[in-house]
C-alpha cells in the first residue's frame, strides 16, 4: 500500500493550500502483481473563497514485456466539485472527468 498525505504549503504562496490523499493496492497471482486499485482525494483552496475538490477511483493493469520492462494501462473516473463564495456571489458546480 502506498499513501501520500500533504498539508498546507507555507511561504510566498501561503494563500494556496492543498490537502492530498492517495492510496494504492497492487494484487495478482504469486509474485506477479498485474492489477492495481486506488483512491485519490485532493482539496485545493485559494484563499477563503475558492476551493476545488477532486475524488478519483483508480484502476491499472500491467503487461510484462520483459524482465526489466512493463507497460501499465489505467483508468481514473474523477468527480470534481468547484465552490466559490464571496459577498453576494457564490455557488457550487460539479463535473465528471475520465482519464486514460
Amino acid at each position: 500500500m502506498h499513501t501520500n498525505i500533504t498539508g498546507p504549503f507555507l511561504g510566498i504562496f501561503s494563500v494556496f493550500q492543498q490537502n492530498y490523499f492517495n492510496g494504492n493496492y497492487r494484487f495478482g497471482k504469486d509474485s506477479i502483481k498485474r492489477h492495481g486499485i486506488g483512491i485519490k482525494v485532493i482539496n485545493d483552496r485559494a484563499g477563503k473563497y475558492i476551493s476545488a475538490n477532486r475524488f478519483a477511483l483508480l484502476y491499472s493493469y500491467s503487461i510484462i514485456i520483459s524482465t526489466t520492462k512493463t507497460l501499465n494501462l489505467g483508468v481514473a473516473p474523477t468527480l470534481i466539485n468547484h465552490q466559490k463564495q464571496a459577498q453576494n456571489y457564490g455557488g457550487s458546480s460539479s463535473a465528471g472527468n475520465f482519464d486514460l
